[in-house]
């Protein structure tokens, strides 16, 4: 499958049998460029002239997986890109009433401190912002795509996807928690732990 990416060229990913080309399954058009921009589909273009939140997600899977759940979602592409031209422009249309921005980038390292850098920059640009970190377990690398999946296998899937983004949300409130004390309010808020 290929998307049309705003400054040219596209991203793809190669959905049959992938294993067979290793870790060229997925690629950007070669001497193409996505700096500073995010990918968008067409029906969140216009979600974003009102949305109170904008989740702010590292691949265009992970947008659409949100979008199915109803939730105004773009992808910056990559944990380190971000997309500054696509937030003036938001900031343009939506100045004096910004939506809250909810980085939800993979939950690894390099893409936890990603998340810190770009809510400071967003808040410059005067957005408040949040994150979303899915719980990673059994070692297995899990993203907005798969939660998708796991609720559609759910007895309840609204359920299950509910329990997931209020997890990660929990997760990401953790992360950007900016003093001990703030951490501590978030974990007994949550489960009554009186202690970390």
């Amino acid at each position: 499958v290929r998307f049309p990416l705003v400054k040219g060229g596209w991203w793809e990913r190669l959905i049959d049998r992938p294993h067979r080309f290793g870790k060229m399954k997925a690629r950007f058009a070669p001497g193409e460029s996505y700096a500073g921009v995010w990918w968008s589909a067409p029906s969140v273009r216009t979600q974003l002239l009102d949305a109170r939140e904008v989740w702010i997600v590292e691949g265009i899977f992970d947008a659409i997986a949100l979008m199915q759940h109803g939730v105004c979602a773009v992808a910056a592409l990559s944990s380190n890109a971000y997309p500054e031209v696509s937030l003036q422009e938001l900031h343009a249309l939506r100045r004096g009433d910004l939506p809250t921005l909810v980085w939800g980038l993979d939950n690894e390292p390099g893409a936890r401190t990603y998340t810190l850098r770009h809510a400071r920059r967003a808040e410059k640009l005067g957005f408040r912002s949040k994150a979303a970190q899915i719980e990673q377990s059994d070692g297995k690398k899990t993203d907005w795509n798969d939660l998708l999946l796991r609720a559609r296998a759910a007895e309840d899937p609204d359920e299950q996807w509910q329990a997931d983004v209020a997890l990660a949300l929990h997760n990401g409130a953790l992360l950007m928690a900016r003093t001990a004390i703030d951490k501590g309010l978030i974990m007994y808020e949550r489960d009554k732990q009186v202690e970390f």
